[in-house]
């Protein structure tokens, strides 16, 4: 109930926010003028308060306590390690992190409120800088569950918000930019590192059209597949040393992922693909190629350990892909009704038979630590 009450609070306050927030063209803060760079007050003003009406989400993320399978046996003890001076297995930058932290208190309670507000704070200014629909992105943010899989996976959770924002540079073709935040990314998270070799497949969109691209990745990852099921010897060559301590020990490597998540993550690719033949427009390419990322990691389902965990990287991007597919679908009102509301079902059905049925992020029952 205290999620239902947090979302609802923060859509209301966004759909506020909303009718007053300029069209995404006139959000930028800086304006050029003949005398240099003026900053608009009054768009540094909307921008503090959309941030603002994510207020119900990072009190419920940042007050939690117990709440996921890490909380306790990950977090929290490795925090205190890192106060008594040990070098836990933390990157680097997640690392120097606690070490922050632990600079202005020992209680382990502030990783968990510092990592929300990260999180939240990021996602949010992705959502404000690449989407004009801001109430459903608030949806698309409940209904992905990727706001419960952040209570959880701290570490991935705010490296993937952080490196959401990074949709700015692809788009603008700033592939330095993006590729170093990636790298920064990477300090917090070593999965982000992924992302160096998907900007190798966005830049390649400047000279293969998006169909021929996907054909030849389309015939790249059934070779691979063909690799892997004849001889697991070629992970344990290429995969890193935490993936093939895995692979050794057998932990995660029972399909985790499932073929219901696989068609509903075929069935979004066909969406994007479909928007983008109808709108006439290359705007969705990028994240066309994410996702159809996304599926090819399903079909690794226990082949590579711990599969879900990729998956998330991919579908973490969805936070966008789907608000702003809808957008270019179609310019009838009435049109985007009908697929946002098919959105909100197949995913939220999806959500709920994960988190409530399955029990994954054991996130629920909400404890707080004035419990």
């Amino acid at each position: 109930m205290i999620y239902l009450i947090g979302f609802a609070l923060t859509y209301g306050l966004v759909w506020l926010c909303a009718r007053r927030t300029p069209a995404l063209a006139d959000r930028f803060v800086c304006r050029k003028q003949a005398g240099g760079l003026i900053i608009q007050k009054s768009r540094l003003q909307q921008r503090f308060a959309f941030l603002l009406a994510a207020l119900p989400l990072f009190l419920i993320s940042a007050l939690r306590e117990g709440i996921g399978t890490d909380y306790y046996f990950t977090y929290t003890p490795r925090f205190l390690e890192i106060l008594d001076g040990e070098r836990t297995y933390y990157e680097i930058g997640f690392y120097w992190f606690n070490r922050l932290v632990g600079a202005f208190t020992s209680n382990p309670q502030w990783i968990f409120v510092t990592t929300s507000a990260v999180f939240i704070g990021f996602v949010f200014l992705a959502f404000y800088e690449n989407a004009e629909d801001l109430p459903f992105c608030i949806v698309t943010l409940l209904i992905t569950g990727e706001y419960f899989v952040s209570l959880n996976n701290l570490r991935q959770a705010m490296a993937a918000a952080i490196l959401l924002c990074g949709y700015r540079f692809l788009r603008q073709k700033q592939w330095i930019s993006f590729a170093l935040l990636a790298l920064f990314c990477s300090t917090l998270h070593q999965s982000m590192l992924i992302f160096l070799a998907v900007l190798v497949l966005v830049i390649a969109l400047d000279y293969i059209p998006l169909e021929r691209l996907l054909v030849l990745l389309t015939i790249g990852v059934a070779l691979l597949l063909v690799l892997c099921h004849s001889s697991t010897t070629l992970l344990r060559l290429f995969l890193p040393e935490r993936l093939v301590y895995y692979i050794e020990y057998a932990i995660f490597t029972q399909p985790t992922i499932g073929m219901l998540r696989t068609l509903v993550n075929i069935a979004l690719l066909a969406f994007l693909l479909f928007t983008r033949r109808r709108a006439n427009t290359c705007a969705l390419d990028i994240l066309i190629i994410i996702q159809f990322l996304a599926v090819a990691i399903c079909l690794f389902d226990s082949i590579l350990p711990a599969t879900y965990r990729i998956l998330r990287l991919f579908t973490f991007w969805q936070l966008l892909s789907l608000p702003l597919a809808v957008e270019q679908y179609s310019n009838r009102l009435g049109d985007r009704r009908i697929i946002q509301w098919g959105l909100i079902a197949v995913l939220g059905f999806l959500c709920v038979y994960s988190l409530v049925f399955l029990g994954t992020e054991e996130i629920l029952p909400y404890r707080s630590i004035f419990h």
